[in-house]
């Protein structure tokens, strides 16, 4: 596997070098940066170099908010994830730092173990980002061609191909395949193979994740259960439906991040995706349906 790379942004000299070393003794490549100003010259020499960048809220000169701005209105940036690490704890202040575009938010002081999670966590998200916009530009080509249709998926890669074709519709690809793949996600996890928050927390803090996934698709009470995609385009407007067979859940917690789940691995993606990918998202069906809307190519 690749060397994961992070930049590392904190005006204290004390906590960067702390920051970088314990980093480096779990295998990150570690790149340092004092100040906004000098993060955003490291990312503008090497946009597509890092990994992941942690960043330090309270900055003289160019602050954390400062570089998150400059980062999301530059397309090169797209889908790199922000842990935004400060002593800042106020819910309108998380929720500041979540619309400027920090994936992830921690506070001061944290312990390793916490930092290394989150950033786990986010390099997993922005490798499986990276995947959907490579995956195959020829086999897509042909999808703008159709005005509908429907998939029937049963795994995460199956979701991966969608995400890309579906995003392929879209007047801009990135962030829809960004929401695209949490929404399917949540439909396959949760909805068909019934893993829950709590589940999927404990399960990730035990390193069993991945054998967790592979062994409940193939339980006989699974093994035939489908996520359902449709969608249609009329317009200038794309509208995708995604139907699991799960038991339902209720998405009002999870379309807002507020304070409590910010500082968690995982759990933030819905409310990403409603604040950022789509035009309108809608759950139904006792949030076993959801539909969303885009801007058409």
């Amino acid at each position: 596997m690749a060397e994961i790379r992070i930049l590392a942004v904190d005006d204290d000299s004390i906590v960067l070098t702390l920051l970088r070393e314990s980093m480096i003794d779990d295998g990150f490549d570690v790149v340092c940066a004092s100040d906004g100003r000098q993060a955003m010259e490291i990312l503008n020499d090497g946009p597509d170099e890092f990994d992941a960048v942690v960043l330090d809220w309270l900055m003289p000169g160019m602050d954390g908010m400062d570089v998150l701005k400059v980062m999301a209105a530059d397309t090169r940036f797209i889908g790199l994830p922000v842990i935004m690490q400060t002593s800042q704890v106020e819910d309108h202040q998380v929720q500041e730092a979540i619309q400027a575009g920090a994936y992830y938010y921690i506070t001061k002081p944290y312990d390793h173990e916490t930092l290394l999670r989150v950033v786990r966590a986010a390099v997993e998200k922005f490798r499986q980002f990276r995947e959907g916009m490579s995956w195959g530009i020829e086999a897509t080509a042909g999808l703008a061609l159709l005005r509908s249709g429907v998939f029937e998926i049963k795994t995460l890669s199956e979701g991966h191909m969608v995400s890309n074709l579906l995003a392929d519709l879209a007047e801009r690809p990135a962030p829809i395949i960004s929401g695209l793949l949490e929404l399917i996600t949540n439909a396959i996890e949760n909805g068909n193979l019934g893993i829950d928050y709590r589940d999927k927390a404990r399960f990730i803090a035990l390193g069993r994740w991945d054998e967790e996934l592979r062994r409940r698709l193939y339980l006989p009470e699974n093994v035939d259960k489908v996520v359902t995609i449709t969608f249609s385009v009329s317009g200038a407007e794309v509208t995708v439906d995604i139907q699991d067979c799960g038991a339902g859940f209720d998405p009002s917690p999870y379309l807002r991040l507020d304070k409590s789940r910010a500082y968690d691995p995982h759990g933030r993606g819905i409310a990403m995706a409603a604040a950022f990918s789509f035009k309108s998202i809608a759950y139904s069906d006792g949030g076993r349906r959801v539909r969303i809307t885009f801007d058409a190519a």
